[in-house]
């Protein structure tokens, strides 16, 4: 008997087990928020002592690697903050003699010419301008003021060490006795070959005499018929020897008595192709004297939009 009742209770044990694990309470909590309670009030004061001892460490670890970067600041930094210093004040500082050195020198400009125009009772005025720079190249507006007066600004440019005449043609006002030209807007760039050819090596008068390589050839003056207002032939031969197509080339003509100037003309030359050779005529109106012809060519290597592409038939690289 006593067994049978020993196996009775072990019987309504495990009744009793799977009825609480199967028991799902409709109001409250449940077995598992249960457990988890029960477990959290077991170990709180484990936890808790973990949670200081993390705080401890970490608390540990930033004092630690606090006093390690100012002692290495004190025994290190310093140190080189005062060679440092020394070395700043060791270098010399920037003067405004230093900075006026790597600048552009300004253009060597000469007297204003007056000269007899084109026939009637205008005058031609004309003035000799330099670019003294090596390696800059400028572009700027200039004017002539005459009295009250004051030309058309025009726009012109300078090649490195290119020297010209700044005209202004058949100025129809009173005959002035002098007159001064004015330069504003200059605007310098140092010449970058490499930004058009790598080939240069940063050669700058290379690159200027090769790209500028245009003559004027055969110039020969014939003088008009006498009269009040003579018409002259001026002819001359436009050669561009230079591996490279132009929109547009000027050809500064000047006429000299000896040292002084004594006439000045201006002609454009459009589409002048590499290797090409235009024979100009240009009829050059009034009295003029003077023995000796120079005429200057000049065209604006700089300005990417002046040269002509290439065109290359078919079968040919492009």
């Amino acid at each position: 008997m006593p067994k049978n009742k020993d196996a009775d209770n072990t019987s309504a044990e495990i009744k009793l087990n799977n009825n609480l694990k199967s028991y799902r309470p409709i109001e409250g909590p449940t077995n598992l928020q249960l457990n988890m309670g029960l477990w959290w009030v077991e170990h709180r004061a484990f936890l808790r002592r973990i949670l200081i001892g993390l705080l401890i460490l970490a608390s540990i670890s930033f004092w630690g690697y606090g006093i390690y970067g100012f002692a290495e600041y004190y025994y290190r930094g310093l140190p080189e903050e005062e060679q440092i210093s020394r070395l700043l004040t060791a270098v010399p500082a920037i003067s405004h003699d230093f900075i006026k050195r790597l600048a552009a020198d300004d253009f060597l400009v000469g007297n204003v010419n007056i000269l007899p125009g084109g026939g009637g009772d205008n005058s031609d005025l004309a003035v000799k301008i330099q670019n003294p720079n090596a390696d800059w190249y400028a572009t700027f507006d200039y004017f002539f003021v005459i009295g009250q007066n004051t030309t058309e600004t025009k726009r012109e440019f300078l090649l490195p060490k290119e020297e010209k005449y700044l005209a202004e043609f058949l100025y129809d006002g009173p005959k002035p006795a002098n007159a001064r030209v004015e330069i504003a807007n200059i605007n310098w760039s140092r010449v970058n070959v490499r930004e058009f050819d790598s080939l240069y090596q940063g050669n700058v008068e290379q690159f200027v005499k090769e790209r500028a390589n245009i003559e004027a050839a055969g110039a020969e003056l014939l003088p008009g018929s006498s009269g009040q207002d003579p018409l002259n032939t001026l002819n001359f031969i436009a050669e561009n020897n230079s591996p490279f197509n132009y929109w547009e080339v000027d050809f500064l003509i000047i006429l000299q008595s000896g040292s002084r100037l004594a006439g000045i003309n201006k002609y454009k030359v459009e589409q002048l192709k590499s290797g090409e050779s235009k024979k100009i005529s240009i009829i050059w109106p009034g009295r003029i004297s003077g023995s000796q012809i120079k005429i200057i060519p000049s065209v604006n290597i700089f300005d990417k939009s002046n040269y002509i592409p290439f065109e290359l038939g078919s079968g040919q690289l492009k």
